[in-house]
């Protein structure tokens, strides 16, 4: 450790079933902890749709996608790393659909670090860490 401070911001939202109300609701926290010095801000899992899984098809989308490409876009402008506790992923596979985190290092302007776990309407399975689709 470098003794180096850094300024944390956990984000808390109650998410539901509209994925972009969600989202937007984000982003205004983002913004707000960015405003109040925040180099690292921290989503909550399932921050973009907490709803019924028969509507996980509907909400789940690709990354990169609009949500994250979106947020990248605000973490690179500001310099800020976002971690994006979890967001429903779409798969190839039929009825399956990843729970995924993603940290969008803003200042470093690296490719996302993505971690997937496969999600089903009656199960999950941790996965290990997996290298960007990008």
């Amino acid at each position: 450790m470098t003794g180096e401070k850094v300024t944390v911001a956990a984000v808390q939202l109650t998410s539901g079933s509209n994925p972009q109300t969600n989202v937007d609701a984000a982003i205004g926290l983002i913004e707000e902890a960015i405003r109040r010095g925040a180099e690292y801000v921290q989503l909550p899992e399932y921050f973009n749709y907490l709803g019924p899984s028969r509507s996980f098809e509907a909400a789940a989308e690709s990354i990169p996608g609009p949500t994250t490409l979106r947020l990248a876009q605000l973490a690179r402008s500001h310099g800020v790393a976002v971690h994006i506790g979890s967001m429903l992923e779409t798969s190839n596979a039929p009825q399956r659909f990843f729970n995924t985190s993603v940290v969008i290092d803003g200042p470093e302007r690296s490719r996302p670090r993505i971690e997937r776990r496969i999600s089903s309407t009656s199960m999950c399975r941790a996965r290990w860490p997996t290298e960007s689709p990008t």
